[in-house]
């Protein structure tokens, strides 16, 4: 396996092209969680810390990445957070007000639509599956970066999360030839798609961020299966794209794949888990981040304790596959 193809399976690399966003009958799949964020938030306040901070920076104008040294201001500090953004972007595309109504996502109220609408985005996150790392760092708050992040021919990138983060800056580069900017950072592009989209951007990487400390490697679409579920739980669901796009083309779109994940199917699937398994809310995308297993294996036994039933991922699939036909039924008959 080559260096670039070993960092591609390990980071978890949220990159995606516009997609015309229509609306199909699956959105009804989870309509509550569309819900709007409330437009009144708390402002940013004095920092203690450098205003300004230099990071390390992948340049996604070319593949594979390079690097490029951001100089980004701090705009709002928090209990949990952090939020930089690069100067070329602040009052234009980041505007002051949606920092500080992010800022009040992240520390306090997720939309109505989430499981816990009176908590923040990081506690909620943290609490159903594991704190936010210390090896690298000891402030162990989320830093949301906001950069030029590139773009690849056709393909933007909305974010990512980098694990090499979570080395020394000079060990990432000895062995990877990679940077570390030794904070747990989750980078957005600066150019944003809407405000609730990049929201669920940021939850659905943070889910990345902290299933990385099990140091589990999942396969690739089970992971991204749960950082869709993470998203949906905060009150997200900014993939309609993805599902319209999976929808029309279900004969070469699968669930399981061992690299290329399309997203559709993954929230979907997240979804109907937790539907399927109701008893708790939440705690079927939370258990899955905490086994040891990482793959279809993990789903049954999922399902084995859950149900006190034997079941093969195949026939968890066949319900999985029932369940979206229900949904875009029960759609069709409103």
């Amino acid at each position: 396996m080559s260096t670039w193809e070993h960092i591609v399976q390990t980071l978890a690399l949220h990159c995606r092209s516009y997609l015309k966003r229509i609306s199909l009958l699956l959105f009804l799949l989870l309509q509550g969680m569309n819900a709007h964020c409330s437009e009144s938030g708390a402002g940013a306040i004095t920092s203690p810390l450098a205003k300004t901070r230099d990071f390390w920076v992948w340049d996604l104008n070319i593949m594979p990445p390079g690097f490029r040294r951001a100089s980004a201001t701090l705009r709002a500090e928090g209990k949990r957070s952090l939020i930089y953004v690069e100067d070329n972007y602040y009052g234009k595309e980041i505007s002051p007000e949606f920092i500080q109504r992010l800022k009040l996502q992240l520390e306090e109220k997720m939309p109505s639509g989430s499981l816990e609408p009176d908590t923040g985005i990081i506690s909620f996150e943290e609490k159903l599956f594991g704190s936010l790392p210390t090896k690298i760092t000891r402030d162990d708050r989320l830093i949301v970066l906001f950069a030029d992040l590139g773009k690849f021919k056709d393909t933007q990138f909305d974010g990512f999360f980098n694990a090499f983060d979570q080395m020394p800056d000079a060990e990432a580069f000895k062995e990877f030839g990679q940077h570390s900017n030794e904070a747990n950072v989750i980078y957005l592009n600066g150019f944003r798609v809407s405000e609730s989209y990049t929201v669920g951007v940021i939850a659905h990487e943070l889910h990345h961020l902290l299933a990385s400390t099990s140091g589990v490697e999942r396969e690739n679409w089970l992971s991204e299966s749960l950082a869709e579920g993470a998203m949906l739980l905060t009150g997200y669901y900014g993939d309609q794209g993805h599902v319209n796009h999976f929808v029309e083309n279900t004969w070469n779109i699968s669930l399981v794949s061992p690299r290329y994940v399309q997203y559709g199917p993954q929230l979907l699937f997240s979804a109907f888990l937790l539907d399927s398994l109701p008893s708790a809310p939440g705690s079927a995308i939370g258990e899955l981040t905490h086994m040891s297993q990482t793959g279809r294996d993990a789903v049954e036994k999922l399902f084995q304790e859950r149900t006190q039933t034997p079941l093969s991922f195949d026939a968890i699939f066949n319900n999985f596959v029932s369940y979206v036909f229900d949904q875009s039924e029960q759609k069709a008959l409103l």
